[in-house]
Order: C-alpha cells, then sequence, then structure tokens
C-alpha cells in the first residue's frame, strides 16, 4: 500500500509542469541535483507537496535570477 502511495506520488509530480523559463536542460547541475533530491523527499513522505512545490518554485526563480544576473555581466 505504502509503495504504491509513493509511487502515485512521484507520479503526480512528473505531471506538475514547471514554467518556461526552467527547462531541465537549461538548468545547472547543482540545480538539478536539489530538484531531484526534493522529488525523493516527497516521494518518501518527508515533505507534503504543498512543500515540495514551494520550495521547487522558490529554486527554479532563483534559477533565473542567477542566470538573468549571469546575461546581464556579458
Amino acid at each position: 500500500m505504502k509503495r504504491a502511495l509513493t509511487i502515485a506520488v512521484v507520479s503526480a509530480f512528473a505531471f506538475v509542469s514547471a514554467p518556461a523559463f526552467a527547462a531541465p536542460s537549461e538548468l545547472p547541475a547543482s540545480v538539478k541535483a536539489e530538484l531531484k533530491d526534493l522529488t525523493k523527499k516527497a516521494g518518501a513522505g518527508e515533505i507534503s507537496a504543498k512543500e515540495y512545490n514551494k520550495r521547487k518554485q522558490a529554486l527554479l526563480e532563483g534559477a533565473q535570477a542567477q542566470q538573468a544576473a549571469e546575461a546581464s555581466k556579458k
């Protein structure tokens, strides 16, 4: 039962759309690793879906701000 719930939660996160600015191929490796860690925590039930979405959004916005800052330096 717990395994089925875990699979359902992880599957639900897979279908949550990310903002267009945060295409996975454009993200730095450190951000990808943090997203992977968040997904594991959510799948294991360590954090709620609401907390997962909040942290993911903050992480992606931070990555966007960092990319914008780097682009403006060039």
